[in-house]
């Protein structure tokens, strides 16, 4: 929807996304979640490849960009890289586009990472001992302790990949979507006393 009235990506792309082999191994299970993840395809593609636009990520983004790829990498297929404009783009660069294209395949659509990969990944975060990564451990040691909330190891590594996915998302990506709940859920939901606890926390 980006390009929506001044490009068209999908006709622009090299391959029609449903022909491209997946660059990252998914666990999608629904027709709208392999929608979504093939325009994503078609979108990025046609920024590296008809735009020749590339990102420049900051060090520190990376490095937790690097975690999600040591355990589930991020791989453009062939006739992609064979595409794309050396020149402009360096090894490096691609590498950046292949790791951003995975982390943000994990914001934009639920349950790509199975199970398993999702507890692998979350391990691989607790041991990285990364700034963002600790304060992920204590906020959610802190609101199970609030609120008496009790995790099993698998329920633990997996809300810890959830919220490490989001939180590295906002960090880096800083966009606020907070304005586009019409329900306001979070005031609703929760009642006062809930809310100045979280506020505390």
């Amino acid at each position: 929807m980006l390009f929506k009235g001044i490009d068209m990506p999908i006709i622009y792309s090299p391959v029609h996304a449903q022909t491209i082999k997946s660059p990252i191994s998914h666990n999608i299970s629904t027709s709208n979640q392999l929608t979504q993840f093939t325009h994503y395809q078609a979108i990025t593609y046609f920024r590296i490849i008809v735009k020749k636009k590339h990102i420049q990520l900051p060090d520190n983004f990376f490095d937790y960009l690097n975690i999600f790829e040591s355990v589930s990498q991020t791989v453009f297929p062939p006739v992609i890289i064979k595409s794309i404009d050396k020149s402009l783009f360096s090894d490096s660069a691609i590498k950046q586009e292949e790791a951003l294209f995975g982390f943000t395949a994990r914001y934009f659509i639920t349950n790509i990472d199975s199970p398993h990969t999702k507890k692998a990944i979350s391990k691989e975060l607790l041991a990285s001992g990364l700034p963002l990564t600790e304060f992920i451990k204590t906020f959610l040691n802190n609101f199970s302790k609030i609120f008496k909330v009790e995790l099993t190891t698998d329920d633990y590594l997996t809300n810890y990949y959830l919220l490490a996915v989001q939180l590295i998302y906002y960090q880096y990506i800083d966009i606020d979507v907070s304005s586009l709940d019409p329900s306001n859920s979070a005031k609703t939901m929760l009642n006062q006393l809930e809310l100045n606890q979280i506020t505390s926390l």
